[in-house]
């Protein structure tokens, strides 16, 4: 695995990582948002299921994808439902949004995370209230998180399902995205610091 450091002050850049290696990362990360999800999902009203997924993105495109899919996957397995894997569409999205920061920036700044956060927490509100909306009208599908309670809320207010469900995500999806963009940064930051102390030792 090659690394370039240009990490300069609060900054981290993408990683140079062979096939083998984004492949391997990420079965771990997925399994690693799995155990994140099952643990602390049920415990916190937020998803708690993006971590690892945006972690894998800074180690490649492969990598990010595979977690995406790979966690939907066995999340579906583990409930024994398979219309949650509609959801990975959320966290492809996350991969998008991350590499394609990466690409134009180069690095990523504390500032891109309040960015990042708020791009990621619209756009997958967006997408999950919509897949919702589909799933719960041909198969009458209940969600087992939090964003339940406030889309019957609006939905009681007289406010359409499909607004109701992606309203409803969106002070969630902030709170989740936000720990979940600051988390895996920090970890890349960490890495890329620890490279660097090792060269100059």
């Amino acid at each position: 695995m090659k690394q370039q450091y240009s990490v300069t002050d609060l900054t981290v850049t993408g990683m140079q990582c062979s096939v083998l290696f984004q492949i391997a990362a990420a079965f771990f990360c997925a399994a690693l948002n799995e155990l994140c999800s099952y643990f602390f999902g049920p415990t916190f009203p937020l998803y708690m299921d993006m971590i690892f997924t945006l972690l894998a993105s800074y180690f490649g495109t492969l990598a990010g994808m595979l977690t995406a899919v790979l966690f939907h996957i066995f999340a579906s397995l583990i409930s024994h439902d398979t219309l949650t894997l509609l959801f990975s569409i959320c966290s492809i999205t996350s991969v998008i949004i991350i590499r394609e920061t990466l690409k134009r920036n180069k690095k990523i700044s504390l500032l891109d995370i309040i960015l990042i956060t708020f791009i990621l927490s619209i756009v997958i509100s967006v997408e999950g209230g919509l897949i919702y909306t589909f799933i719960y009208t041909k198969f009458d599908y209940i969600e087992n998180n939090g964003s339940k309670y406030l889309t019957l809320l609006l939905v009681l207010q007289r406010i359409p399902l499909i607004f109701s469900a992606i309203l409803a995500r969106i002070p969630t999806n902030l709170l989740d995205k936000f720990i979940a963009v600051s988390v895996s940064w920090g970890i890349v930051f960490g890495i890329e610091r620890l490279r660097m102390h090792k060269k100059t030792v």
